[in-house]
C-alpha cells in the first residue's frame, strides 16, 4: 500500500461560492432586464390602446362633424372606444375623455396600474401626464382642450363601473 496524495472527487467551498455568485449576477442582470423590457411593453399597449382610441374619436367627427360630446354616453358609445381595461387602474375614476368643439379639440388620459397617468390629445403626442391628477378633472381638460367639459369612463361609485362608453 503506497501513502501519498489522496485523490479528492468533489469542489471545494470556495469553487463553489464562486458558481453561486456567478449564478447570483446572472440571475440580478436578466431580473433587471426583464422588469425594463415589460415596462416599455406596457407602455407600448397603452399608446396603442390611445392612438387607437383618437382615431375612433377623430373618425367620429369626420362622419357627425364634430366630436362626441361629453354630455351624455351615447355619443361617445358611437364612437367605439375599444380598451383593455386591465391596464388601467380600477381603484377611482381613471379614464378620462375631454372635449373642446368649439376649438375643435379632445382629449384623452388615463391612470395606468403602473401608477403613470397619462395623456393624448388632438395636439398633443402620447406621453406621461404630471401637470394635474386625475382626480382634477376640470383642470386636465382646461389644460388640454382649453374646456373643462369631461366624461369619465369609469367611475368607482356606480356599477357597472365601467361605462358602456369604453369597450372592453
Amino acid at each position: 500500500m503506497v501513502r501519498g496524495r489522496t485523490s479528492s472527487k468533489g469542489f471545494t467551498i470556495v469553487e463553489l461560492l464562486i458558481v453561486v455568485v456567478v449564478i447570483a449576477i446572472l440571475a440580478a442582470i436578466t431580473i433587471v432586464s426583464y422588469t425594463g423590457i415589460t415596462g416599455r411593453a406596457y407602455t407600448a399597449s397603452v399608446q396603442t390602446e390611445f392612438r387607437n382610441a383618437m382615431q375612433s374619436i377623430e373618425k367620429y367627427k369626420v362622419e357627425n362633424g364634430l366630436y362626441p360630446s361629453t354630455g351624455t354616453n351615447t355619443e361617445l358609445a358611437a364612437a367605439n372606444i375599444r380598451i383593455n381595461t386591465k391596464n388601467y387602474d380600477e381603484t377611482g375614476s381613471n379614464f378620462l375623455y375631454c372635449v373642446n368643439n368649439t376649438t375643435s379639440r379632445a382629449a384623452l388620459t388615463a391612470l395606468g396600474t403602473n401608477g403613470v397617468l397619462y395623456a393624448q390629445s388632438t395636439d398633443r403626442a402620447f406621453g406621461p401626464y404630471t401637470t394635474y391628477t386625475i382626480s382634477s378633472y376640470a383642470n386636465i381638460c382646461s389644460d388640454l382642450v382649453g374646456s373643462s367639459s369631461a366624461r369619465y369612463g369609469r367611475s368607482a361609485s356606480e356599477t357597472p363601473n365601467w361605462r358602456v362608453w369604453v369597450n372592453p
